[in-house]
């Protein structure tokens, strides 16, 4: 169902403050796993000193919006595993630049520990993450058109698969996946706790994208 209202476009440096809940908003108690180390501590502190830079996964640049009449309703991002260097190293700088060289290794323990739930893509696969709608627009086709957008950014990159990860206490993205053609590929057990958040168990699913040349 596509929404004639919702133009979707690349973010930019001033749609940071709108990008923070949104991206928040896609796995709150897995970011705050990762990025809670403190009751004084908030993920949007984070998310906010990380956006207000164009580079890595969690900068403005891999990102989309949906808007409404000038006002950001929704947002995901993409990339694929070519990237993955230089995420880590976004990474690292951005934790410790943040966090300090005290705080700075937890964070990253908890980090380590969650990518082996939620898998970095490898190579060409073009992986969509990040997926957020605000509450009035929920039920309204935002949702699939950002997925459709992104998937076509993967087509224009010639890109042959396309991957998502769901929690398993998310069936309604997962059915909304489903809907447009993706299924699951494997299922990662988890049971992450801290005292401000938890990692469940994830589903990988993925979509053909771009048939591979024969020769």
């Amino acid at each position: 169902m596509q929404n004639s209202q919702i133009t979707i476009r690349p973010a930019g440096p001033l749609d940071v403050e709108a990008l923070i809940p949104l991206v928040h908003s896609s796995g709150y108690s897995e970011f705050d796993f990762v990025f809670v180390d403190r009751k004084e501590q908030k993920t949007a502190d984070f998310l906010r000193f990380s956006l207000q830079d164009e580079q890595g996964e969690h900068g403005w640049g891999h990102h989309v919006v949906a808007v409404h009449d000038d006002q950001v309703v929704g947002a995901g991002a993409c990339y694929d595993g070519t990237q993955a260097r230089g995420h880590t190293l976004d990474a690292l700088r951005k934790i410790f630049g943040h966090y300090g060289l005290w705080r700075g290794p937890g964070v990253i323990r908890r980090g380590l520990q969650i990518e082996r739930v939620v898998r970095p893509p490898r190579g060409d696969l073009h992986y969509i993450g990040h997926l957020g709608v605000t509450k009035d627009w929920r039920g309204r086709g935002v949702g699939t058109q950002l997925v459709e957008f992104l998937l076509n950014e993967g087509r224009a990159r010639k890109s042959p698969r396309a991957a998502l990860d769901v929690s398993i206490e998310n069936p309604q993205a997962q059915a909304l996946y489903e809907r447009l053609g993706f299924e699951v590929t494997g299922e990662t057990e988890a049971n992450l706790k801290s005292a401000f958040g938890r990692v469940v168990a994830h589903r990988r699913m993925e979509i053909e994208l771009c048939a591979r040349d024969h020769i």
